[in-house]
């Protein structure tokens, strides 16, 4: 049935639209900046009015599923004497609904594309701002290969681990809000799939844990999705 060749796509925009799969876009290294405030409320403000746009656009998508998935019902309950005008009729409406869901996806594609760059360029000016203060940075972990931190969604720039496992270390601060999650995504970088990916539940204040990674050795990036008012700071740790 038609309906089977769009369930794909709108999985993958739902997807897409959370951050978990935003690409390979890198960012300078940094070091880290947990729990400092960013200085550009202005872009604060607009990634807000982005995400909106990105919910209400989630919403249209699931609304043409919906659609989708009711026309597959009328079709899949005809009864077999049923002419084939009708089936082309209802094929037509349901391939109609998919365009539109292809045209949501390109929209919510450039929506994040501009979320991620905006958080790109707050990195990179708390970066700079936290030179000044070097008495509040964490300490790397001995080991340290890859030291990765923001806040928000974010990608990072390739890193290599020559052993495995190797540990993912992290540490997050939560202000505003009593609870979200914590995601850290490993990705090859050559396609952008995923690797390996871990996700947290953390509550307000400072929150840090560790985990295992059993990816092979190679080059990989990390893809973080959390709330932008959490900060954090990612440390890959080699073992050997």
């Amino acid at each position: 049935m038609t309906m089977k060749r769009y369930l794909i796509p709108i999985i993958t925009i739902l997807v897409l639209a959370s951050g978990l799969l935003i690409g390979c876009d890198s960012v300078p290294s940094s070091e880290p900046t947990v729990g400092q405030e960013s200085s550009s409320p202005e872009s604060q403000q607009r990634i807000s009015d982005l995400e909106q746009q990105i919910q209400l656009l989630n919403q249209q998508v699931d609304s043409l599923g919906e659609s989708i998935s009711s026309l597959e019902r009328e079709l899949e309950t005809q009864p077999a004497t049923t002419d084939s005008d009708f089936e082309a009729r209802i094929e037509q409406q349901i391939a109609q609904l998919g365009e539109q869901i292809d045209k949501l996806g390109e929209q919510l594609d450039e929506l994040n594309a501009e979320v991620v760059t905006i958080n790109q360029q707050l990195t990179e000016q708390e970066a700079e701002e936290e030179a000044t203060s070097p008495a509040s940075v964490p300490e790397a972990p001995p080991g340290t290969v890859f030291t990765f931190s923001g806040h928000g969604l974010s990608s990072s720039k390739p890193f290599t681990v020559t052993s495995t496992p190797f540990e993912i270390r992290w540490e997050a601060r939560l202000e505003g809000k009593p609870g979200t999650t914590f995601v850290v995504t490993v990705v090859y970088p050559e396609n952008g799939t995923t690797a390996e990916s871990f996700g947290w539940y953390i509550e307000e204040g400072i929150t840090s844990s560790q985990t295992m990674c059993y990816v092979q050795p190679g080059t990989y990036y990390l893809s973080v999705n959390t709330d932008l008012n959490v900060s954090w700071t990612i440390w890959i740790i080699e073992l050997d």
